[in-house]
């Protein structure tokens, strides 16, 4: 388990590593910014993980906090995937991403989401689920099924060198959201 948890450290600091040269190296422009932003939230996301398991016991507040982290990770990666296709989206339908993030983020530290936990287990935990569990659920996966289908809708509309880049900024982007979530 110290090997697997040495893992987990070891990309939280080479994300962290990442995310600033991505953010320093073009700081001025609106996808190196949104990458950073992503990317920090990711790092910090990984860093509670961390801790929730080395600690090894059933502390509530680590875990809402990833648990309300982790609500900020997909509409960083939705915002970062709308960049990186050059779609725009209205400011109305951003601000409804964000409100949503934000209040899955804030209602994570309430018994909404996760009511209690009984045991930890490297991997997971035993507890009981709140009331609005399922639609925290609904929304991280919808979202991530959302920048898949954007990604992918990018990809086959896409001709001459323009598919030829964006075959790289999805395969490139797959790689960076199989690592992230599935660490």
């Amino acid at each position: 388990m110290e090997i697997i948890l040495f893992i987990i450290l070891l990309a939280g600091i080479c994300n962290l590593l990442l995310s600033t040269f991505v953010w320093l190296k073009g700081y001025s422009q609106r996808l190196n910014q949104l990458f950073g932003i992503f990317g920090v939230i990711t790092t910090f996301w990984v860093f509670l993980n961390f801790i929730f398991y080395y600690k090894g016991g059933p502390n509530i507040l680590l875990l809402r906090s990833g648990y309300a982290v982790g609500a900020l990770v997909p509409i960083s990666a939705l915002l970062w995937s709308l960049e990186l296709c050059e779609r725009r989206l209205p400011k109305g339908k951003i601000i409804l991403i964000l409100i949503t993030g934000f209040s899955f983020f804030l209602l994570s530290f309430s018994d909404l989401i996760i009511l209690n936990i009984k045991k930890v287990y490297f991997g997971g935990f035993e507890g009981e689920a709140g009331s609005i569990f399922p639609l925290y659920f609904a929304y991280i996966g919808g979202t991530l099924i959302s920048i898949i289908y954007l990604l992918f809708s990018e990809y086959l509309k896409a001709t001459g060198i323009k598919k030829i880049t964006n075959k790289l900024r999805y395969n490139r982007s797959n790689f960076i959201y199989h690592r992230r979530f599935t660490s």
